[in-house]
């Protein structure tokens, strides 16, 4: 039998046990509400928070399923009922929210804001576009209103919705806009003065607006709008490298993609309003047409549908039957969106080997983990292996023919071929022209079923950055094509096209030869045993 002594005491850890869990749920409440409320607010969210706030609003329990109710409604709200529009053949739905505003975090920015918008990334909640004016906007809130106003001269937010003008530290006070970003890749070619010229033009930002719209279509929450310019998407090395490298850096940043696969539906929207620049899509008829094939082929690599792409004066909005709903104070809305991939290319400033110099910066240093995993994220994309289990009874090496269409870079691969096959007897080597090959095709033979992968440089090597980890890579370079694009001459020294990215992918052992000597006695021996040293290393590898 108990005494009394004894069940005080278990009434008594009873009791601290219970104020225990009382305190534990208190707390977990108020992380679960700051998180949610304070990191991804939406007028919901925000009702159900006050509502938690009033005199006799119930227990923590009530208002953590609350919140977790409501946010689970408006999530589903979408997937839930019929889209009321459709655009670029993605669902949007019809809202009338009074208490709808905008929010910006933005990275990159340095003390100078005459510059800073080249470094910035932007991520944007409730990013809005006027399919009419084709004018992106943001709405500011009376909080970021108050705390414009109270600011003083020197505070630097990374989540200041309004530009500021860095000589003079005020607002700008004509066409008030959100910080500025270059909307697309920065072209080193573009200083200067010519028509074609001119960094300035890819700055964008999206304009303030204080008024609310009555009505504005929605897309739904697990969309994120990426608006931007391609550097020169006719170009297959510069679309990959400078414009999806860039946009996946983009979404990585904002944390819109897990580590395997992405977790976002993308919108990519081309915008072809801006002045023209070199080598841009809209810089001639040609350009525009080869800008829209390569998109068309390879948005599949970024895991978009291209039915969802459009450029910005081509987008649509209809009722999925063909019929306009494209009507004046009616903006499309999202409540994700980023913007800015200035220097997130993979040569920033450079001119990726042209006219390679002492001075050069390495743009991609350490970049190796991620060029790896935007290699798996394109290839899971395309349904394949991110690491196969290669033939291991037979090495496979691969010879890409007629991979430039600049005549010093176009080869045949003959006599390589020929040296190859008789040194090393054993071996599979092929060659082949990948250009003659689908998309997926080249993609399945080089990263599935290839050792040794040998190719001039430049875009036809495009593909060797889909090597498997460990697979060997040679180049052969314009050892006498180097070329001053500033006084548009040839330096005669080297042209290693896109050394720097190639050289600082960790999962690839690359190697340069020059073109100059490569079918010479000397070349050809050189290129046998740089190939058996290779075949030695895989090897050491397995065992």
């Amino acid at each position: 039998m108990m005494n009394g002594h004894h069940v005080r005491m278990t009434a008594g850890r009873r009791n601290s046990n219970t104020a225990i869990a009382i305190i534990a749920t208190l707390f977990s409440a108020f992380q679960f509400l700051f998180v949610h409320w304070y990191c991804f607010p939406d007028a919901n969210d925000v009702n159900t928070f006050r509502a938690a706030l009033a005199p006799g609003s119930g227990s923590v329990a009530s208002t953590q399923s609350a919140v977790q109710t409501s946010r689970r409604k408006g999530s589903l709200e979408s997937s839930g009922r019929n889209p009321d529009a459709f655009f670029n053949n993605v669902p949007v739905f019809l809202q009338t929210d009074n208490n709808f505003h905008s929010n910006i975090h933005c990275v990159g920015s340095t003390p100078f804001e005459e510059t800073s918008w080249i470094h910035r990334s932007c991520h944007y909640t409730h990013l809005c576009l006027d399919p009419t004016s084709h004018e992106f906007f943001v709405v500011q809130s009376s909080s970021s209103q108050q705390l414009q106003q109270q600011r003083p001269k020197g505070v630097m937010l990374s989540t200041d919705l309004l530009e500021r003008n860095d000589r003079a530290d005020v607002i700008h006070p004509v066409n008030i806009t959100s910080p500025a970003v270059a909307l697309g890749g920065i072209n080193p070619r573009w200083n200067g003065t010519n028509f074609n010229q001119g960094v300035h033009k890819v700055r964008w930002a999206p304009k303030i607006r204080h008024d609310l719209p009555s009505s504005y279509y929605l897309l739904d929450d697990n969309v994120v709008l990426l608006p931007f310019h391609s550097f020169a998407g006719h170009n297959v090395g510069h679309l990959l490298w400078d414009d999806f490298l860039p946009i996946f850096t983009l979404l990585q940043i904002f944390g819109f993609m897990d580590e395997k696969s992405m977790a976002y539906q993308i919108l990519l929207l081309r915008d072809d309003t801006l002045p023209v620049l070199y080598a841009s899509c809209e810089i001639r008829r040609n350009k525009h047409a080869g800008c829209h094939d390569n998109f068309v082929k390879f948005l599949p690599v970024m895991g978009v549908d291209p039915k969802t792409f459009s450029t910005l004066t081509e987008l649509q909005l209809d009722d999925g039957r063909g019929h306009s709903l494209v009507q004046p104070n009616v903006p499309i809305c999202a409540k994700h969106a980023a913007a800015g991939i200035g220097l997130l290319t993979d040569h920033g400033w450079s001119d990726h080997g042209w006219e390679p110099a002492p001075t050069d910066t390495v743009h991609n240093l350490g970049r190796g983990p991620q060029l790896f995993q935007f290699r798996n994220f394109m290839l899971q994309n395309m349904g394949l292996d991110i690491q196969p289990a290669l033939q291991q009874s037979q090495f496979h090496i691969l010879l890409n023919a007629h991979s430039s269409r600049d005549r010093e870079r176009d080869k045949t691969m003959q006599e390589q071929l020929q040296a190859l096959t008789a040194a090393f007897p054993t071996a599979k080597v092929s060659l082949v022209e990948l250009k003659k090959y689908s998309l997926l095709d080249q993609l399945e033979l080089v990263s599935q079923r290839t050792n040794i992968f040998i190719s001039t440089c430049g875009g036809g090597s495009m593909s060797a950055f889909f090597l498997p980890r460990g697979a060997a890579l040679i180049l052969y370079y314009a050892d006498q094509s180097g070329f001053n694009f500033e006084r548009f001459a040839l330096t005669g020294g080297p042209a290693i096209l896109d050394w720097d990215l190639f050289n600082n992918a960790g999962y690839l052992r690359v190697h340069w030869l020059p073109i100059s000597g490569m079918n010479s006695p000397e070349g050809l021996d050189t290129l046998v045993s740089l190939v058996k040293q290779e075949m030695d290393a895989a090897i050491s590898d397995m065992i």
